[in-house]
């Protein structure tokens, strides 16, 4: 790049930040300067002028009015946030989790006059002193101090918290952790420790005598995240049962941290958790699963072996609210059931205080409170059995 471009590129980004200021501090259907008044304060070239103000017209934060000048738009006063996903939201076998959280994205859009712009946080561009690569769009709208506040739904790592922390945004970071390392809150949406709890208390309430355990939180041991298996040697200690490690599955995958790698499905992990508990031949007679689309995956596997859920096994597991992955099993397995909107909406609600100017000590976790309880057993009937058909043939597709 010669030194002509980077003075071009500087005087840009100069001329862009100080609009954006100028448009944040300053009241809808106020006038912007005129591009004479730019040009004798930046030194700018009317096609740098016609550059930066394309990027608020896509943005409608500016109206031209023909013959009178450009003016604040309305839209400037409403709030932006900034979601960020650390994979595709929409790929097959994802949580339903994060497309409930686009939902109620939208939802806000048209209640508190609000925007939300939507990152898959690929990795593309590299980020120093913090070692880390992060997608470009994302990079460029926090450079440009786009948003009132931020979330991170999931993160790669602590360095992309620290790198997301600095611009000094509001930023709100879901997490399993008890405390965060940057200057930033979390929410801890985790539900894995009461699934775990309730579903083995339900197990043993069905008799089971030697129960295994499938947690997604594997790659977290590393970070100090043990709630979960805390939770199911709690239960098994207090009924003086046997916590037996070989009956747990413990092996879910860190999530890749290259963009030329697709994490694996939640599906695929159930699959494969299934094949190595069930290929061993363990004599365990219950099962709680932390996850839902782990567990779809689990029961593929079951089918292909002939086992039937429920008969050869006892099976307790999660399921989210209103989302029907594991539609047609209600009368084979005990479904402890968390309420996702609640979790989503909690994730927001802090958001806000710290938007409000609330203090909330940077690096503390504030905990979901989960609306979490055991679904009532569904008594077999035919058109439940038909139901379970339709379910196991979608599944195995």
């Amino acid at each position: 790049m010669t030194v002509a471009v980077k003075e071009r590129n500087a005087k840009y980004l100069k001329l862009r930040d100080a609009l954006r200021h100028f448009i944040a501090s300053h009241p809808s259907g106020t006038s912007l300067p005129s591009y004479a008044e730019m040009i004798r304060t930046y030194g700018v070239h009317q096609s740098t002028i016609d550059k930066a103000l394309r990027e608020f017209d896509e943005e409608k934060l500016i109206v031209r009015e023909h013959g009178r000048g450009m003016f604040i738009s309305p839209r400037a006063a409403q709030r932006t946030i900034g979601i960020v996903f650390g994979r595709n939201v929409f790929d097959a076998g994802v949580s339903p989790v994060n497309q409930l959280m686009l939902r109620y994205a939208e939802k806000r859009s048209c209640v508190h006059t609000e925007n939300a712009s939507f990152f898959i946080n690929i990795p593309q561009v590299p980020v120093e002193p913090y070692g880390i690569l992060v997608c470009r769009d994302l990079l460029d709208a926090m450079e440009s101090g786009r948003f009132d506040g931020v979330l991170l739904m999931t993160t790669r790592g602590p360095h992309e918290s620290e790198w997301l922390a600095s611009y000094g945004v509001p930023l709100v970071i879901g997490t399993n952790l008890s405390h965060l390392t940057c200057n930033a809150v979390g929410i801890s949406m985790a539900h894995q420790e009461a699934v775990a709890r309730l579903g083995t208390e339900a197990l043993v309430r069905q008799g089971c005598k030697r129960i295994g355990m499938i947690s997604m939180a594997g790659h977290q041991r590393d970070q100090g995240f043990f709630d979960d298996m805390n939770a199911f040697r709690s239960v098994l200690e207090s009924h003086h049962l046997e916590f037996r490690p070989e009956f747990l599955w413990d092996n879910a995958p860190k999530p890749p941290e290259d963009s030329s790698s697709q994490p694996v499905s939640n599906e695929m992990i159930g699959y494969q958790a299934a094949s190595d508990l069930l290929g061993k031949g363990l004599d365990f007679d219950g099962l709680v699963c932390t996850d839902d689309m782990a567990m779809r995956g689990f029961l593929a596997r079951m089918r292909e072996l002939e086992l039937k859920p429920g008969r050869d096994l006892k099976i307790a597991t999660h399921v989210n609210r209103d989302v029907p992955v594991l539609l047609g099993y209600e009368n084979c397995l005990t479904m402890i059931e968390v309420d996702t909107d609640e979790s989503v909406n909690q994730a927001f609600s802090l958001l806000d205080r710290l938007m409000a100017g609330e203090k909330i000590t940077p690096g503390s976790v504030v905990k979901v409170e989960h609306c979490v309880r055991e679904l009532p057993f569904v008594q077999p009937s035919v058109g439940m059995a038909k139901a379970g058909k339709i379910s196991e043939m979608v599944i195995h597709n």
